[in-house]
């Protein structure tokens, strides 16, 4: 018997959504209120001088770095020297405005950061903010029929706690992330890979199983959705705790009797 689906989708939108469109639905305007505001206190703290930004150019600013993403330069610095002039990016802003502002960039207040020592420390909280703003935006995505658990790496060079070598990974070195993905490779919901600090309460499923669940408990049960994922995540007693909420998953290589 073929288990079907039992979601239904919206209709299509009358019209494409731009990629501006679609950066803001990710993107809300507190998120970048709170970029502005957390930069000028930062730069007035370490400096005693205003920096003085503002919504519109936070905006021209992380639109900077999209932009270098796509168009790469060995440096940065290269977008505005006339040799290598890239128009898109030095027409919006000045070399110097913008090592200004990358200096003074803030997320969150740092006068409000716990100590090491504390219990409520939190390993992301220079970008707990943006996380927390981030996470509903894709929750609000109509979800696939089919789709999967895995980890992932964002590309990070810098030094921090958090930073990890996977070596099968198409980008070994970096931030690990939790993912649960669609079919299409769109994202939906995600957690960034803080050890045993992505689960308060370890269950018998251990930390793996946990973290599957965490990934899918947003989803409307009794639907039917299909799940996929490795080995590590694999466990006889995680499958028969997805089947109970709906969703059938499968796993690769052979059942785990532990995910610790």
């Amino acid at each position: 018997m073929v288990a079907v689906c039992n979601t239904s989708f919206s209709d299509p939108p009358d019209e494409e959504i731009t990629p501006f469109k679609y950066f803001k639905q990710m993107s809300r305007d507190k998120v970048i209120t709170n970029f502005v505001e957390q930069s000028n206190l930062y730069c007035v703290r370490k400096t005693g001088r205003p920096l003085n930004t503002n919504k519109n150019e936070m905006e021209q600013f992380l639109g900077i770095h999209i932009m270098a993403g796509i168009v790469n330069m060995p440096s940065y610095r290269m977008y505005w020297p006339e040799s290598t002039r890239f128009d898109p990016i030095a027409d919006v802003m000045s070399r110097n405005r913008f090592d200004i502002i990358r200096n003074y960039f803030h997320i969150n207040d740092n006068s409000t950061m716990k100590a090491h020592n504390d219990p409520g420390y939190d390993r992301l909280f220079k970008v707990r903010t943006l996380v927390d703003s981030m996470k509903p935006c894709f929750l609000e995505i109509e979800v696939e029929e089919y789709s999967s658990v895995d980890g992932l790496i964002i590309p990070f060079k810098s030094q921090s706690s958090l930073k990890q070598y996977v070596w099968n990974k198409p980008h070994k070195l970096g931030m690990k992330v939790f993912s649960r993905a669609g079919y299409n490779g769109i994202l939906y919901d995600f957690e960034v890979c803080m050890g045993k600090g992505n689960v308060k309460n370890v269950s018998p499923l251990g930390i793996s199983g946990d973290i599957v669940l965490q990934l899918v408990e947003v989803l409307p049960k009794g639907q039917n959705y299909k799940m996929f994922m490795d080995n590590w995540f694999t466990s006889f007693s995680l499958m028969c705790a997805l089947k109970e909420i709906g969703i059938l998953a499968l796993g690769t290589k052979n059942f785990k009797t532990s995910s610790l």
